[in-house]
């Protein structure tokens, strides 16, 4: 089954009624349980949500049933999301390709750069700036191809 995680935030209604927040816990495991999952946890936490809960769905029309179902009891707005463990994520992450002939993988081709952005507007250590470090060799390529003298 899927693990999903959904961060849950009071409504004025809920916070009205903050003292059955244990017995709207149980219910909700009751109803996740209606929707063919089952709760793993859940947490009660300090910050932009109130409440935290773990929880395992067959599909992903059921952990959205299950969230509507929730929210429409008028308690809590919620936030949903799937979740990948380490050996899920690593069945998943993007290969590098393959050389048929080598075998060896392939890296990125000499001239292609990444980018490399910051909150800060500073580039990182190893970054190169494109102005600083390629605008000379498109100029200078420019130049020869307009001349007529080819590659270097």
């Amino acid at each position: 089954m899927a693990t999903y995680i959904t961060l849950i935030s009071w409504t004025d209604q809920g916070i009205k009624a903050f003292s059955k927040t244990i017995d709207r816990a149980e219910a909700a495991s009751q109803l996740v349980a209606k929707f063919g999952g089952n709760s793993k946890q859940y947490y009660w936490t300090m910050g932009a949500y109130d409440f935290v809960g773990v929880f395992e769905a067959p599909d992903d029309e059921s952990a959205t049933a299950y969230a509507l179902a929730l929210s429409s009891l008028g308690n809590v707005r919620t936030t949903t999301m799937r979740a990948f463990d380490a050996a899920r994520c690593a069945r998943s992450s993007p290969r590098r390709p393959v050389n048929a002939r080598t075998r060896r993988t392939i890296g990125y081709p000499r001239g292609v750069i990444i980018l490399r952005c910051s909150r800060f507007g500073k580039l990182g250590q190893g970054s190169r700036s494109i102005s600083g470090d390629l605008s000379g060799r498109f100029q200078s390529a420019a130049r020869r191809a307009a001349l007529g003298t080819g590659a270097r």
